[in-house]
């Protein structure tokens, strides 16, 4: 497409130049600016990207749409000015990749809690059911042929519409996205078209951004607003009174279930630390997951396909094809007798989740380590060490993602909001996480369950000045290995 067609598609107030010529791609980044490129300059919360106009034209990118017009516009130049440039980066990115959104079948799915795996349910489901899918998600990007990192759980709209038209000429027929309430609030996901749309949960998180839960729950409910308005289908936990206030009685809303009535209703027959087996609207199904909440993302997924027609013969095969989610409920291997668990959880439900899910499980000692993020949420830092004490019978308190805090700060924050004499558990606190594993693992005996709470797959740790080296899984398997010899 040439850069002056962009005209056809976004409210503009003014230009500069012809626009006769050629672009494929939009950036908001300077520095991935190119021949080709349409630069959209747009105010953020840190810094000004009209002040990377010069430089993006030094790296061969000549299509620009701008707030505010430059008081030099060379003549080799297209220039369109809007109100908002940071409101239509996804209506240009979609302008700009020929509109993948109408292509390919969306499914989006946002949660405070179990979104990962919902979405990994739905993406390996769809694929085992022979509907070729691609993921964009917290851990990976799979876009039908070539997978990617994942920088952040929603990327920009500009690379979300990149990677949805790489899906679409590497022949995919569909999308998984997992969308935070930030890439709700922040315009990134605003010009997809949503075939089905879940939402897992909401407790508190976040409230770094959101000024308190009632603004973070209407951000997450805007996803329904994303849906196909001819075919669009929500799926939301009925379980969750929050959610059930904001979509209860809403047109093309179905809920799902493993407590109260609803649409989809999970009912637990037989749960493990490695697999659980339940019952949804009669028809049985197992998982090779652990954790009861599990069953409740296997449920929202479900939900959807079963709303899609697929009968349950054809789901429960592809489901006992699923093959787990990285660093979720992940099991370390060991010899030593007892069970190591990698999780992500990272908030307090989160965590009492897991734990709850475990305390049904025949063990001796409970052991968690955990920590908690630095610039992040502070209130629920109390909350996550008293939901380990309520539940563990050891606890070790380490650093997680400190960033620009002070790990013995965060430390502080976590321990100074809990009164210690109203638990039975043993506690200590080691500020490196990797010493925190090895201690844990070291104190582990035979029938005991480990659980490494935070980082799941990731594999790096966060400080002020410096990204490190580290994955939970590999420090638990060196532990497990010094012990072993």
């Amino acid at each position: 497409m040439e850069a002056r067609d962009l005209l056809k598609e976004i409210d503009w107030q003014n230009r500069y130049g012809r626009g006769d010529f050629s672009v494929a791609d939009v950036t908001q980044d300077s520095r991935r600016a190119e021949e080709g490129f349409v630069f959209l300059a747009r105010k953020g919360f840190k810094t000004d990207g009209h002040r990377f106009i010069k430089d993006a034209y030094q790296r061969g990118c000549r299509a620009f749409i701008v707030e505010e017009l430059p008081e030099t516009l060379p003549d080799d130049t297209f220039f369109i000015k809007v109100e908002n440039s940071a409101e239509i980066l996804g209506q240009v990115a979609a302008v700009v990749h020929d509109h993948p959104e109408k292509d390919l079948d969306i499914y989006g799915v946002t949660g405070t809690n179990g979104k990962t795996t919902t979405c990994y349910l739905l993406y390996e489901l769809l694929n085992e059911l022979g509907f070729k899918t691609g993921l964009i998600g917290t851990i990976k990007v799979d876009a039908g042929g070539e997978e990617y990192s994942a920088a952040r759980t929603t990327p920009e709209a500009s690379e979300i519409f990149r990677y949805l038209a790489e899906m679409r000429d590497n022949g995919c027929q569909g999308a998984v996205i997992e969308i935070s309430s930030h890439a709700l609030e922040l315009n990134r996901v605003d010009n997809l078209i949503l075939k089905s749309a879940v939402f897992t949960n909401i407790s508190q998180d976040h409230l770094d951004f959101h000024e308190d839960m009632d603004d973070y729950l209407s951000a997450k409910l805007s996803i329904f607003d994303l849906l196909d308005e001819k075919e669009g289908i929500g799926v939301y936990n009925g379980d969750d009174a929050m959610i059930r206030s904001g979509a209860d009685g809403a047109e093309n809303l179905y809920s799902f279930s493993l407590k109260e009535e609803s649409d989809f209703k999970a009912e637990i027959i037989e749960a493990s630390a490695e697999e659980v087996d339940f019952r949804l609207n009669g028809y049985k199904f197992n998982l090779s997951m652990g954790g009861l909440f599990n069953a409740g993302n296997a449920a929202a997924a479900l939900s959807v396909l079963f709303n899609e027609g697929y009968e349950a013969e054809k789901l429960d095969e592809a489901l006992r094809g699923f093959s787990g989610v990285p660093g979720r409920m992940e099991k370390v291997e060991n010899g030593l007798g007892f069970t190591i668990l990698v999780d992500y959880a990272h908030t307090p439900a989160g965590m009492r989740n897991v734990l709850r899910s475990v305390t049904r499980l025949k063990y001796n000692d409970l052991i968690v380590v955990f920590g908690c993020g630095g610039d992040r949420d502070k209130d629920k830092r109390p909350k996550m060490g008293k939901a380990a004490l309520e539940y563990a019978e050891k606890v070790f308190i380490t650093s997680d993602n400190p960033r620009s805090e002070k790990p013995e700060n965060i430390i502080d924050d976590i321990v100074s909001g809990i009164d210690f004499a109203d638990y039975d558990s043993s506690w200590k606190i080691i500020e490196e996480r990797g010493e925190a594993i090895r201690e844990a693992v070291k104190e582990a005996e035979k029938g005991d369950i480990l659980i490494i709470f935070g980082k799941g797959h990731e594999t790096y740790q966060e400080f002020a000045d410096e990204r490190i080296n580290f994955d939970d899984r590999e420090e638990a398997r060196k532990a497990v290995r010094r012990i072993e010899q």
